[in-house]
């Protein structure tokens, strides 16, 4: 015979004296009056089972039965205040592991391949996931708790961007939005707006990632100059994406100033921002080549590779070479937009393995197409070595 918890709860009835009434009386259910003596009678025959982890923690309590007897812990999540410290330790200790990853998550994102930090991603979904089944509703409201959720979201929407589903990232941004909203706090405010910004930039809703971007620079009067930061870099680059080159070259040369003052602080974490001088340097290439004013891009590339440098950001020296092979594009150097497309195209596929690469140089060869040069010998030349170097197994979506 396979032992129940049904075994269990009649011994320990019997040796509390209590007879199959008294208990069905006193079970613990939604209804203050219990339940009926037939489905105690099922319970300790085997033939219903207690699955609720909550109701064999109260029964355990009420007939004095061993915590281990019913394969429970000594923790009881939903009464975390018979815990030494009432349980606040165990919780707080859980969320600054949550704060940890999530900070850990974009450092990654300059440092390590794509998988590498989806692995790390992942590990956040499980334990928020574990909080939100074995801890009370209670705690799934506290301030501090959905602050975490609203990064976590923010990561998600970051790894749907790279996978290129519009759909799922701009969920992502707009639940991270609504978390952000109920909790009022401006920093997930910020970068929800601005997630939701740049999501609209992509699509080419130009007027509306403005919108959107300037709401989310309005957040950040109430937040860190590092946040600030940030979300005027991405400010800016709208402006450009919408051919207003006055504001773009005003905003981001604010951004700038803003990162230089701060020095080594800035992208130290504060406010969840891990950006660095050199993604701010990026983003003004990319506004100029959207401007169509490629040779201020390459007039910068020593400044960025030394940024780079000494910002150890493998991921944006990765990145780099197609804003350089954009840039020689609107200066018509097909020659050297190609080189610098190949050597993009080694470098994700070798150091970060970004489903986005095959994305942007598709993109990059329509404009090449539309230019007019697909006759020319560089780019033949360079369709003939992507087919042949293209990695086994890579499947970038």
């Amino acid at each position: 015979m396979c032992y129940h918890h049904g075994q269990t709860i009649r011994e320990h009835r019997i040796a509390k004296k209590m007879t199959l009434s008294q208990l069905a009386s006193k079970w613990p259910s939604r209804e203050e009056n219990g339940v009926n003596v037939r489905y105690v009678q099922d319970v300790e025959a085997g033939n219903k089972q207690v699955t609720k982890v909550e109701t064999l923690r109260k029964l355990a309590s009420l007939l004095d039965i061993p915590l281990w007897k019913l394969g429970l812990s000594e923790y009881n999540p939903f009464s975390p205040a018979d815990l030494p410290g009432k349980g606040k330790y165990l919780y707080d200790e859980t969320l600054d592991a949550i704060e940890t990853l999530i900070d850990n998550a974009w450092m990654l994102r300059q440092t390590a391949s794509f998988p590498v930090v989806t692995k790390n991603i992942e590990r956040l979904e499980r334990l928020f996931e574990y909080i939100s089944v074995y801890t009370s509703h209670q705690s799934r409201q506290e301030v501090r708790y959905n602050t975490l959720y609203a990064q976590l979201l923010r990561l998600k929407g970051m790894v749907y961007v790279e996978e290129r589903n519009e759909v799922e990232a701009n969920r992502a941004f707009h639940t991270m939005y609504k978390v952000a909203d109920a909790i009022d706090d401006p920093v997930a405010l910020a970068l929800a707006c601005m997630g939701i910004g740049t999501g609209y930039t992509r699509v080419g809703n130009h007027k509306e990632a403005i919108r959107h971007l300037e709401k989310a620079r309005d957040y950040t009067f109430e937040t860190s100059r590092q946040l600030s930061g940030l979300v005027t870099a991405f400010l800016a680059r709208s402006y450009a994406k919408d051919g207003d080159t006055y504001h773009f070259e005003k905003t981001i040369d604010t951004s700038y100033r803003i990162a230089r003052n701060l020095g080594e602080a800035y992208g130290d974490g504060t406010d969840f921002c891990r950006h660095t001088l050199s993604d701010i340097l990026e983003e003004k290439t990319n506004g100029y080549i959207e401007l169509g004013l490629g040779k201020k891009v390459i007039d910068m590339q020593k400044e960025i590779e030394q940024q780079i440098k000494q910002d150890n950001n493998n991921y944006l020296d990765a990145w780099m070479p197609l804003d350089y092979a954009q840039a020689y594009l609107t200066m018509n150097q097909i020659e050297a937009s190609m080189t610098s497309l190949y050597d993009f195209y080694e470098k994700m596929t070798k150091q970060l393995q970004s489903p986005l690469v095959f994305a942007k140089i598709n993109t990059h060869m329509i404009k090449i197409a539309r230019k007019g040069y697909n006759d020319v010998k560089a780019v033949r030349e360079f369709k003939e070595r992507l087919h042949e170097t293209r990695p086994t197994g890579f499947n970038p979506g």
